[in-house]
């Protein structure tokens, strides 16, 4: 004792009730784990062991709380585990969904496109057709039965694949009216090049 402090210093100490003190002390301090002794250093230990019921029973509380603490750890690598593929699952889902935005909104697009080409053209009198033709082509890449597998996704809600399903089924009979326009202006305008 320096100074008036008093150091203490904390020493593992084997219950009295232990058969050799001195051998349950050393023993108390290793938290009863002789397994990295040479078989040599270890025979007194085990013959130890084997006597003295009470550090066999403090062995028996140590291993258990090591194996506890192996197996909350293990624990908590398998649920670090699941929390990642569960944040995987999310970020394929919400990948998913804004694809589906991404084709939805390609879908509006070219369908705004269209009609404001038809509402020109018909304004113009029939001086917009290319502006026309480049909307029915545009509108004509857009496949049907790409927009039902996009909802008939697990992620998609049970109203929006009923939406998206009418959108295709309305989709692919505005593209057949389109192609025939299509083929329409094609042949007139192969016979009007043949009356020219």
């Amino acid at each position: 004792v320096s100074s008036g402090k008093t150091i203490t210093r904390r020493i593992a100490v084997a219950a009295p009730n232990c058969t050799v003190p001195h051998i349950g002390n050393i023993l108390a301090g290793w938290r009863y784990d002789i397994s990295g002794l040479s078989p040599a250093m270890r025979t007194d230990y085990d013959q130890h062991l084997t006597d003295c019921a009470h550090c066999r029973r403090r062995q028996h509380v140590a291993r258990t709380i090591d194996v506890l603490l192996i197996s909350v750890s293990s624990l908590s690598i398998l649920a670090f585990l699941l929390a990642a593929a569960v944040l995987h699952r999310i970020e394929a889902d919400t990948e998913a969904c804004i694809d589906a935005r991404k084709r939805l909104f390609h879908v509006r697009r070219a369908a705004v496109n269209l009609a404001a080409a038809v509402n020109g053209h018909a304004v113009s009198q029939g001086t917009a057709t290319q502006e026309l033709k480049d909307a029915i082509t545009e509108f004509l890449t857009i496949s049907p039965r790409d927009l039902r597998a996009l909802g008939d996704r697990p992620t998609i809600t049970t109203d929006d694949q009923m939406k998206i399903h009418s959108m295709s089924f309305v989709l692919s009979i505005a593209q057949q009216v389109a192609s025939e326009i299509q083929a329409q202006a094609r042949f007139y305008g192969e016979a009007g090049d043949l009356l020219e």
